[in-house]
């Protein structure tokens, strides 16, 4: 508010414009002029353009309050405004006599047109308040009806829960019924495995009782030819343990050595006549004609197909003029598999045991 101090309140608007034109045109004639001689060659000094917007400036602001002093009620604005910033009193001009309003009347005028609002305003929320019977019957008909819907909705939701519980109810009986069966499966998956099993064991033994029979008609066979010669020798070694592999090997007293793959020697008497792969089986290797002298039997664990027990082995030696049975054996496939027995056919051809 500073700027208005220079001013004189009691002038008329003429005076007041003049005054503010003789300051403006002192005030140009304050600006000094750029000489000619200290302008850049290069380059156009353009530092008066400083001095001319303050310039312009100033005469913009002069314009806008000589358009602001246009009437005198503008102008006693102002010179009211101004004096309530220097002296905390308002002029209120009345057409003949000024009313002169202290701070305290004016705070006091502020309160009262606080209340007067505050008390408007509290008007209208209880205008706001103000409800007609109809419209709050209307209203509680309104809730009743939502509150009626909303049980509907319970009702229903209710419906489809116990809905919900029955399902549940079936599927755990479905479940139920499911592992049941799931049992039963398998259940019959393992008596079909056992069914399985029992069929290759029938198997198996069809096989074994068929190899039996074939050891039991070459024995007979043998038999019936051993009747027949007035001289032979046999070896037989048999086992009752499934499936072993035993092997039988002789050497006679002339070095020659009869196994499963050397069965004959031709021009020599003496043959491999059974060998089986697979016990229980049996294994035999005769002679026609007695040869006097020492005789080596060996007898081999070859193989257990599986079968990882001892193996129990029986061996007799006939002749035409004797036999020796050797003592039951077991032979062990991973520590004890081969038992060698000696015996002599002497010339009387009796035979006897010997170490």
């Amino acid at each position: 508010m500073s700027d208005f101090e220079d001013f004189d309140l009691t002038k008329t608007d003429h005076e007041i414009q003049t005054q503010l034109a003789d300051d403006a045109q002192s005030n140009s004639e304050d600006i000094i002029p750029i000489s000619h001689e200290e302008e850049v060659t290069e380059k156009i000094d353009e530092r008066w353009l400083i001095s001319f917007a303050d310039l312009m400036t100033l005469l913009f602001g002069l314009f806008i309050l000589l358009y602001s002093m246009r009437s005198p009620e503008t102008l006693r604005a102002i010179q009211n405004s101004i004096k309530l910033q220097f002296t905390n009193q308002e002029i209120v001009s009345k057409p003949e006599t000024p009313i002169i309003i202290t701070k305290e009347t004016r705070t006091e005028i502020k309160k009262q047109i606080e209340v007067n609002a505050k008390i408007n305003k509290i008007k209208e929320q209880v205008e706001d308040l103000k409800i007609t019977d109809s419209q709050q019957k209307q209203k509680i008909q309104s809730i009743a009806n939502t509150i009626k819907e909303k049980q509907l909705d319970i009702n229903k939701k209710k419906d489809i829960i116990q809905s919900l519980r029955e399902k549940i109810k079936s599927s755990k009986k479905i479940v139920a019924d499911n592992k049941k069966m799931k049992a039963e499966i398998i259940e019959m998956k393992v008596d079909l495995k056992e069914l399985e099993e029992a069929e290759r064991k029938v198997e198996e033994l069809k096989k074994d009782l068929k190899d039996k029979e074939t050891i039991l008609v070459e024995v007979k066979a043998l038999k019936a030819l051993l009747s027949s010669v007035k001289e032979f020798t046999t070896v037989v070694v048999n086992w009752p343990t499934e499936n072993h592999d035993i092997d039988l090997s002789i050497t006679d007293p002339k070095g020659k050595t009869f196994n499963f793959k050397n069965r004959k020697h031709k021009g020599h008497p003496g043959s491999f006549t059974l060998d089986s792969r697979k016990g229980p089986g049996a294994e035999m290797w005769q002679s026609s004609k007695l040869i006097p002298g020492k005789y080596k039997v060996d007898v081999n664990f070859y193989s257990p197909y599986g079968n990882n027990n001892k193996a129990q082995v029986k061996l007799e030696i006939h002749s035409t003029f004797g036999v020796i049975k050797i003592p039951e054996f077991k032979l062990d496939y991973e520590k004890n598999k081969m038992k060698s027995v000696y015996f002599r056919i002497k010339e009387d051809h009796t035979i006897e045991q010997v170490h």
